[in-house]
């Protein structure tokens, strides 16, 4: 494995739309200039480590992830309570 801008910029894109934010509020926040961002996401431009850190806060991701597209064992135990919890759901609305 290693570091491709352009599946770290889709990575980033991802967790931005799935906060419902935009380009510019997301840059914003994180005192990055709009272009900056879209070239980001684009992966037109790589991001320093200080930039990689900054998305890791914001969106409570490890680098890992960002990075290389891991997930944690903490971050896959989140995401197969929800889908358990999606299926009883909808096995009770039956």
């Amino acid at each position: 494995m290693h570091y491709n801008a352009l599946n770290t910029g889709k990575r980033i894109q991802k967790l931005r739309k799935d906060k419902g934010l935009t380009q510019e509020q997301l840059a914003e926040r994180l005192n990055l200039s709009t272009v900056h961002m879209a070239k980001i996401e684009t992966g037109q431009r790589s991001c320093s480590l200080d930039v990689l850190t900054e998305f890791a806060m914001f969106f409570n991701a490890s680098l890992d992830y960002l990075v290389l597209g891991k997930i944690t064992e903490k971050e896959l135990r989140g995401e197969l309570e929800v889908a358990i919890h999606t299926l009883e759901s909808l096995r009770d609305s039956l």
